[in-house]
């Protein structure tokens, strides 16, 4: 609170400095005619319909928001001339004040984030019994999933590991894909998020389609597709979901770049975000938890992926970090290496990251330098550390101290010339095993099921599979270049609008391997996974912007999910002809 009011009296004594030099000026009256915040989409009263029971639930408070400042406008722009070098040194300083308070918001929207938040924190609820149930239905949702017993994969068929494409037997499996994908048809799509989709995952109880989406402002839009829906959206709000639809405010307003389940847990969902933090989301308490983060806000999260235990997390980032968290090391230890043998800030970027599912001390990378690497870290943790030094990160405006959490920021701290050093060293402990050189940036790299095979999506228009077995990386040989298995051509050229695609595996360990796509016709595409052809095209005639981002229901072959950028979710599954 003593923070509070300290921040409101120099809050108000800025505002006092700008209307004397807007006096000053003879702009007195610029204040008053600027632009007003949009006035909030709250519902009416006269459409509020009153409760059965005459009663009314209390009167939750919401959050303080703060509201953005005013709009920086030249002195051409209000249709005035700078006369004299006092009017100018005026206006600088006007304007400079006005960097200052928004220094000062950006960090108080930050603080709205708490480490741990329950469910009713985080759910953008109007003050009215319909949207009290909305949470109640969504806790219920959670409770009856927690409850379940966690679905695993019967055994992993081996028969595909090493087909060749132009094999008979590659043929007949994607003749057996095809006879699978045949039968998909578009059944429905809601409006998950309010924002454009960014990622999307599929909960892998069978005897439920439960989709989490998660959107460009931080929000994931929770869907229970299966549910029997009883009211719609409301016709005068455009962006208001049904009711079997909720909307978490799971982070700060950025975009959710990456969605995991813990593969020996599924009431436990991990969420990554452009905000510089990781949190976990539990199922059974309805609490999401921040785990990690980094003050730097230049190290966006892009990708991370769990060891096949659930106990470690490895993450990437857009300043070249690629990131460890061991659950079981507690708070005390946390550690980032940077991976990027690229100095420019363009090639420093590591967009996709995963790890192998058979053998998880190796681990892949996609870098915006056009490479991919394979990393051995079995070596990594002997590498010289350095404490890790968060001060160099944006300083605060003064008076304001910066919302740091030290508890989740990484502990230790190691450079790239401390991994080549130890390279150079120990020729016989390499950590990095492998390249993989593409014609333009490589914006997604993921192994597949069986461990053996690593598929990439690139700015350069291909989808490649690489010969990645692990038998390759046993001994220590010298940093070598990959094999290509094949390459389909597919347009990767999104543009600003479109999120970036990354082609992905069919999470199934029983049937042939296969991989799923955005298109820029508006579609979802699957690939073989075995030659590269086209299995399937999905599109309908409601699909009016491209599916960039998609997932598949874990125990439900046939059943996919496509989001785009206007926050829908569209799903096709298989329907048996009649």
């Amino acid at each position: 609170m003593e923070d509070n009011n300290e921040y409101e009296q120099e809050r108000l004594k800025i505002i006092a400095e700008n209307e004397k030099l807007l006096t000053s000026l003879g702009l007195n009256g610029f204040s008053s005619n600027a632009p007003s915040s949009r006035a909030s989409s709250s519902t009416p009263a006269s459409k509020r319909k009153a409760p059965a029971n005459g009663k009314h639930e209390p009167t939750k408070k919401k959050a303080k928001i703060v509201a953005p400042p005013p709009a920086r406008l030249s002195m051409r722009l209000r249709g005035q001339q700078a006369k004299t070098e006092e009017d100018v040194q005026a206006i600088e300083e006007f304007n400079a004040n006005l960097e200052k308070e928004n220094q000062r918001n950006r960090y108080l929207a930050k603080k709205i984030r708490k480490p741990v938040m329950e469910l009713g924190e985080m759910v953008d609820e109007e003050e009215d019994e319909k949207d009290v149930n909305k949470i109640k239905d969504l806790q219920t949702v959670f409770h009856d999933l927690s409850l379940k017993d966690f679905p695993r994969p019967s055994g992993m068929n081996r028969d595909y590991d090493d087909l060749e494409p132009a094999s008979a037997a590659a043929q007949a499996a994607d003749l057996s894909l095809r006879q699978l994908y045949g039968k998909v048809r578009y059944i429905d799509e809601v409006k998950a998020t309010a924002g454009r989709s960014y990622s999307l995952i599929v909960h892998p109880e069978k005897t439920k389609c439960l989709v989490i989406s998660g959107d460009k402002r931080g929000q994931l839009g929770i869907w229970d597709a299966d549910a029997n829906v009883q009211g719609v959206a409301d016709e005068d709000e455009e962006d208001s979901p049904t009711n079997n639809v909720w909307r978490v405010q799971a982070h700060q307003a950025s975009a959710i770049s990456c969605l995991r389940w813990n593969p020996v847990n599924s009431q436990t969902l991990y969420t990554a975000s452009y905000d510089c933090s990781l949190r976990r989301f539990d199922l059974a308490t309805a609490t999401s938890t921040e785990v990690y983060s980094t003050p730097d806000v230049d190290a966006l999260f892009n990708q991370f992926d769990l060891t096949p235990d659930g106990n470690q997390v490895w993450l990437s980032d857009s300043d070249g970090g690629m990131n460890h968290l061991d659950m079981r090391e507690g708070k005390h230890i946390r550690r980032r290496y940077v991976i990027a043998e690229s100095p420019s800030a363009a090639g420093k970027k590591v967009g996709g990251f995963s790890i192998n599912p058979v053998e998880p001390w190796l681990v892949c990378s996609a870098h915006n330098d056009r490479n991919m690497r394979i990393w051995d870290l079995r070596h990594i943790d002997k590498v010289k550390m350095q404490p890790f030094e968060f001060e160099e990160g944006p300083k605060p405006a003064e008076g304001i101290e910066p919302p740091h959490d030290s508890e989740t920021y990484p502990t230790q701290n190691c450079e790239w010339d401390a991994i080549s050093e130890y390279e150079a060293k120990k020729p016989k402990a390499r950590i990095l095993r492998a390249r993989a050189p593409h014609g333009l940036s490589c914006s997604a790299a993921f192994w597949d099921m069986s461990g053996k095979r690593i598929l990439t999506t690139s700015y350069d228009d291909r989808i490649r599979v690489w010969d990645a077995n692990p038998s390759k990386f046993v001994d220590n040989s010298p940093t070598r270049n990959l094999t290509e298995v094949w390459q389909a051509r597919h347009d990767t050229q999104v543009g600003r609008w479109v999120t970036v695609f990354k082609a992905q595996w069919s999470p199934y360990a029983d049937i042939a391997p296969h991989i799923m796509v955005g298109n820029m016709k508006r579609r979802l595409t699957i690939l073989s996974g075995l030659t590269g052809s086209v299995i399937g095209d999905f599109s309908y005639n409601t699909i009016t912007a491209v599916p960039a981002v998609h997932a598949m229901h874990p125990n439900r072959p046939g059943t996919v999910l496509g989001a785009n950028a206007s926050g829908k979710v569209m799903r096709f599954a298989v329907v048996e002809d009649e």
